[in-house]
């Protein structure tokens, strides 16, 4: 019972191959980040995830100008790394 957490961890997947928007490839990372609780309003709830990720690279960005590089700590299934390369950052690591 003290290792359910690695089971659980280990089923989580994301399929972000095909023809998704970001969006939809954003939510799917975040699920298998584990944020995949039981929501009133699931879209509304990724939806924000979403934006608060926007605004944080205009800030971001507004501050640093060109961004060349970026290493996160805790990554997890590297959600805001892809979204960092979907701008053009190639420096990347998690």
């Amino acid at each position: 019972m003290t290792n359910n957490w690695k089971n659980i961890w280990n089923k989580k997947v994301a399929d972000i191959s095909g023809d998704n928007t970001e969006y939809e490839i954003f939510k799917k990372l975040k699920r298998a980040d584990g944020f995949d609780v039981a929501v009133e309003n699931e879209d509304d709830y990724y939806q924000s995830f979403y934006n608060g990720w926007s605004e944080f690279y205009g800030k971001v960005k507004e501050f640093s100008g060109d961004i060349h590089s970026v290493y996160e700590v805790g990554c997890g299934s590297g959600v805001n790394l892809y979204m960092f390369s979907q701008r053009g950052v190639s420096n990347l690591g998690g």
